[in-house]
């Protein structure tokens, strides 16, 4: 998600670099908005900015603090407001707004005559979902030898997905100050957090030695939408041939869509 405004600077900068007498002031910045909405979860993840053009190769982004958002399902529509605490996020602060699978919802954003406009569908939860094992009895290992009998120790997400539709996994220690389970030198003791790409398979693999540490983990399995995956395509597109980024917004970069998940627990402990 994070890689969008890095992607539309760069095709910014191509769109505007072959021409000899630029002026920035003659380019109006056009807003970026990206909005992610999560089943049962409050509103927090709405972010609106604009790419400021200083010359044909250089660009910054500026975060909108004033701009005009709003969501509506159906009949009934909700005004965003600026988050205090995240510069060009928006969010919704009171507790009558239900995010819930099958929902239709829409966006629209206004800001300096812009008006930009987006619609998606919450996913159903994922279904069936399991960890091969909940619960893991590992000894400290403190020779280097020892990755190698981690990388033999692994867990197997497995779900259903008859339609083949696109999910991706994140992994977090929810662990405070976690112990690392190879001990050599020195260790930074912050929780792991691992996020792998959109597929559209029903199992995911990993090894121990990708997280390396005791705690517990909050392993979560995404349900996404067609829009998403097409801009991490996007998002991974060889520099050398980059083309617009993909999106289902009406006049304005960005994305608008949703997320469905469940959460699984994997604990990995000393014997």
């Amino acid at each position: 998600m994070k890689n969008l405004i890095y992607v539309i600077t760069i095709l910014t900068s191509f769109l505007v670099g072959g021409c000899d007498d630029f002026n920035s002031e003659t380019i109006a910045p056009k807003p970026v908005l990206e909005a992610y909405l999560f089943a049962n979860m409050p509103v927090t993840e709405v972010k609106v900015s604009e790419m400021q053009l200083f010359s044909s190769e250089e660009s910054e982004e500026v975060a909108v603090v004033d701009a005009q958002v709003k969501l509506t399902n159906g009949e009934e529509s909700y005004l965003l407001t600026p988050d205090p605490d995240k510069a060009g996020y928006y969010c919704y602060p009171e507790n009558d707004l239900h995010v819930q699978e099958g929902d239709v919802w829409n966006i629209q954003m206004e800001h300096n005559g812009y008006v930009v406009e987006g619609e998606t569908k919450v996913p159903n939860s994922p279904m069936n979902a399991s960890l091969s094992t909940n619960r893991l009895e590992i000894a400290p290992i403190n020779n280097p030898q020892g990755l190698e009998q981690l990388k033999n120790i692994k867990v197997n997400l497995t779900w259903d997905n008859a339609n083949n539709d696109y999910y991706f996994i994140t992994i977090r220690n929810t662990t405070e100050n976690p112990e690392n389970i190879i001990q050599l030198g020195q260790t930074i003791n912050i929780g792991i957090s691992i996020t792998t790409r959109p597929e559209n398979g029903d199992s995911h693999l990993f090894s121990v030695a990708d997280i390396n540490q005791y705690g517990t983990y909050e392993v979560r399995l995404h349900k996404v939408n067609k829009e998403y995956v097409d801009l991490y395509d996007t998002l991974k597109q060889d520099s050398r041939n980059l083309n617009e980024p993909a999106t289902n917004l009406i006049n304005g970069y960005g994305l608008f869509t949703a997320f469905n998940y469940v959460d699984l627990e994997l604990k990995i402990v000393k014997p």
